[in-house]
């Protein structure tokens, strides 16, 4: 299905934008984001007049992106590792950015060693990724 996101120039730089991906309910899951961290979610298709235009706006850097800022980015299974247990022990609702070199099954592999191991994730039931944010939710 075709479909459209923006581009913002944020301190001279350009970032993707898409508006209408809360739908997911999963926040922010391209706010701000450099075309590494989109290129594993979306396609780009030189056939609409405005995709063939993108190259025009290199997206180089990650350091706007929500999940970045957030400290909520997992570049490596150690990083994820260390967010999970910090995710469980807040208590609430947790999604982290995982990078798109860790495989969804090692993401799933490493959650659930986390949660055989961490005391604090009894009451968390329901877990997801989508776009390359897990999402653990009570």
């Amino acid at each position: 299905m075709s479909h459209a996101w923006n581009m913002v120039k944020l301190d001279g730089m350009w970032f993707h934008v898409d508006a209408t991906n809360n739908d997911s309910d999963i926040p922010y899951v391209t706010y701000n984001s450099s075309d590494n961290l989109v290129a594993s979610n979306y396609t780009f298709d030189d056939s609409f007049e405005i995709d063939s235009q993108i190259p025009s706006y290199k997206s180089t850097k990650d350091s706007y992106d929500y999940y970045v800022k957030q400290g909520l980015y997992a570049s490596s299974e150690s990083q994820l590792q260390t967010l999970i247990d910090q995710g469980f022990a807040s208590g609430d609702d947790f999604y982290i950015k995982v990078a798109s070199a860790i495989p969804t099954d090692k993401t799933i592999e490493i959650l659930y060693d986390r949660f055989q191991n961490n005391a604090s994730a009894a009451d968390y039931n329901l877990y997801g990724s989508v776009m390359n944010v897990l999402a653990v939710m009570k």
